[in-house]
């Protein structure tokens, strides 16, 4: 199966068509042959509606390696790997695997998203290699308060919060809308290290910085802005919103947002101008950051360089070394 000459067959809109042949191109650059590639099937990391996560083995050196040359990219290479296998054949598992691969070789490597090595189709499935992180996802981490005599300790969740304010910086900075940022999308560490994942949702913006989805495309309702509940109009400021969601997910200790509202009844309730309801022990300065991300006028919400910089202070005031933390992440320019 020649995969590069049945990607724009299977594609069938205008829009996606196009994509699908920047993508045949540029894809190539990240393309894996199989027989480089070991699938445990017995070691399921995650399940989604769509693919499921396996871990993996890459017997060769990764592309992404390759194409970013860096210290950091060295151990991805003949490798444990989190192997992405779709449910199906079909136009969305296509669309899919281009958008994810689009946004990694616009991305290239940064500390806090989860880095695609390569891509390949095994045992004729499309399938996306990523670097393995060993830990949980977010919102399993700020769940397991729930019941935990332990506190959910506060520099914790802010460094954690910070990381993903400056990995969604360095996307906004490359004209790319996540549009699907929510605590189940953020893997840690054990060192309880961020990383943003799954693009598979992810867009670049238009001129005017903005991207209108299809009417037909599911979308996650719950994280997602008036504008976009509305409109389906994406942007920064849409994705800033998401942010404050996915930051209430960590301090409700993992809790649904909008709780027993069905999907129809949100944009209602924030007409009115109700929001979510941040629990009582965080801090003023939290409350006011996520309310100005949830402002009901995209252009009043904050920018996330300026989320990351009111983080910091946070940060700074929880007497974390936070000049650390800027020479550690913020030197890295060249990703």
């Amino acid at each position: 199966m020649n995969f590069f000459f049945i990607l724009p067959q299977v594609v069938k809109d205008q829009r996606s068509i196009k994509e699908a042949n920047i993508f045949v191109e540029t894809g190539k650059e990240l393309f894996v042959e199989g027989n480089f590639i070991t699938v445990d099937f017995n070691e399921i990391i995650g399940k989604g509606s769509s693919a499921i996560v396996y871990e993996g083995f890459l017997d060769s050196e990764s592309p992404i390696s390759t194409l970013y040359p860096r210290l950091e990219t060295r151990n991805y290479s003949n490798c444990k790997t989190a192997i992405k296998i779709g449910n199906t054949f079909s136009k969305d598992e296509f669309e899919q695997i281009f958008r994810e691969a689009d946004s990694a070789i616009k991305i290239g490597w940064h500390r806090h998203i989860c880095c695609l090595l390569g891509w390949s189709v095994y045992q004729s499935m499309p399938i996306l290699l990523f670097e393995l992180i060993e830990g949980s996802n977010l919102h399993s981490w700020a769940e397991s308060f729930q019941d935990s005599e332990e506190e959910m300790p506060e520099k914790s969740v802010t460094q954690i919060l910070w990381q993903i304010s400056d990995g969604m910086e360095y996307i906004s900075s490359l004209g790319i809308l996540h549009k699907d940022l929510a605590a189940r999308n953020i893997l840690l560490s054990k060192r309880l290290e961020a990383k943003i994942t799954d693009f598979g949702l992810a867009s670049s913006c238009n001129e005017t910085f903005t991207y209108e989805a299809p009417i037909q495309r599911r979308l996650p309702l719950r994280w997602m802005a008036p504008e976009v509940l509305k409109n389906r109009i994406f942007s920064e400021a849409s994705d800033v919103w998401s942010f404050a969601v996915l930051a209430w997910e960590v301090f409700s200790k993992g809790q649904i947002p909008y709780g027993t509202i069905d999907g129809n009844g949100i944009l209602e309730f924030l007409s009115y101008g109700n929001r979510l309801k941040i629990p009582e022990e965080v801090s003023n300065e939290w409350k006011k950051l996520m309310s100005q991300c949830w402002k009901e006028q995209n252009e009043e919400r904050p920018k996330f360089r300026d989320i990351k910089i009111q983080i910091g202070s946070f940060l700074e005031s929880q007497t974390l070394d936070y000049g650390y933390l800027i020479t550690n992440f913020n030197d890295d320019k060249n990703f």
